[in-house]
């Protein structure tokens, strides 16, 4: 279930790079990892015209991707952990 949510996983499906074997195997999915690391965060912007800004398909929402916030390319963004106690964190993304 990691995989599928893991920037590595993401950048595989874009450039063929991976980190670790497992990265490029896409039929599966590990429930461990120890290079996890949530996507990173996509900056949009709203196609000009009247559309909202966010809503279901059946109201056309059109947003465009700009670029992605990737502290390896000096983003001012940075992991953090949320804690839920007993042992248990929510990895998020902030400024800072």
């Amino acid at each position: 279930m990691l995989c599928f949510r893991c920037e590595y996983r993401a950048r595989f499906l874009e450039t063929g790079e991976r980190h670790r074997h497992e990265c490029g195997d896409i039929l599966k999915s590990k429930s461990s990892c120890y290079m996890f690391m949530p996507c990173c965060p996509v900056v949009t912007k709203a196609t000009p015209g009247w559309r909202p800004r966010f809503a279901g398909a059946l109201f056309s929402t059109r947003e465009n991707a700009v670029c992605v916030l990737n502290p390896d390319k000096g983003c001012n963004v940075k992991l953090d952990a949320i804690d839920y106690g007993k042992g248990k964190v929510a990895l998020v993304w902030k400024e800072g």
